[in-house]
């Protein structure tokens, strides 16, 4: 059985297909957000032009945090290859869905579905150990969960484009200045003095993020995954100074399709 995983996010919709459950092909689509129509066309035209046909899928799982793309997207896929209601897994509140997480009294409307799928994917992938996961996207997100599937919070932080885009609204010629860390964290002009403060700013978010966290938790040893589409900008950006235990960028996906297999047992994968 061949299982097609979204993730549809504020810049991206991620795409991967699943097949005899191995992760075979997978995509990044920009989207525009407030223009579900175009998002459509993108994702009609990738399905024609993109998705072997060998590979058609017999089940849909996705998560979602525009809730307009979803009207837009999902109806497109399900028409095209006439998949059973009963085989699309929506990670959202009130969806169909199974998971092994003990959320802890956290609010699972409150708790964004890409968190939700990420932490899943770690007990999945790691499950005999505790988890850190640090996804670097449109915000950056902290979401501990430990190796019995006990979730224990986490942080939400501005991204780094969301960081960057902060300042170019307000400062003059800022898309002229490439990122990348200087020499010294004391610029001698303003694209300099731009980039140590993405560099060593951003740097120090992450830093005093993951100090607060062990601090709280001394007892407790994690690994730290990263993930998101900016994971290894940032680690460029920092000169790798900072341990990831394991990076993956399409960590997500990944959770999704163990989601699935979690919800449809009887599927076969």
């Amino acid at each position: 059985m061949r299982v097609l995983a979204l993730d549809i996010g504020n810049s991206n919709v991620k795409v991967g297909i699943f097949d005899l459950g191995r992760l075979v092909h997978f995509w990044r689509i920009q989207t525009e957000t407030g223009y579900p129509e175009r998002v459509t066309a993108q994702i009609d035209h990738f399905l024609s032009h993109e998705l072997p046909k060998e590979l058609t899928p017999d089940g849909l799982t996705y998560c979602n945090v525009v809730p307009e793309l979803e009207a837009a997207i999902i109806p497109t896929i399900t028409d095209r290859f006439h998949i059973d209601t009963s085989h699309v897994i929506a990670v959202s509140p009130g969806g169909n869905v199974r998971i092994p997480i003990d959320l802890n009294g956290y609010p699972v409307e409150q708790l964004g579905p890409d968190r939700l799928v990420n932490v899943c994917a770690a007990h999945y992938l790691f499950p005999d150990r505790n988890a850190l996961i640090v996804d670097f996207g449109t915000a950056t997100t902290f979401d501990l969960v430990d190796r019995t599937g006990q979730f224990l919070g986490g942080v939400i932080t501005p991204g780094m484009e969301t960081f960057w885009g902060i300042l170019a609204k307000k400062t003059a010629r800022l898309d002229d200045v490439l990122w990348y860390k200087p020499e010294s964290v004391l610029g001698k002009n303003t694209s300099q003095c731009l980039q140590a403060g993405l560099s060593a700013g951003y740097a120090g978010l992450y830093a005093e993020t993951i100090r607060q966290i062990q601090a709280e938790r001394p007892d407790m040893e994690f690994l730290i995954l990263g993930t998101g589409g900016l994971a290894e900008p940032f680690q460029k950006l920092t000169d790798y100074a900072f341990k990831m235990d394991h990076v993956d960028p399409w960590l997500t996906i990944k959770g999704l399709y163990h989601i699935y297999k979690h919800t449809i047992p009887s599927s076969g994968l």
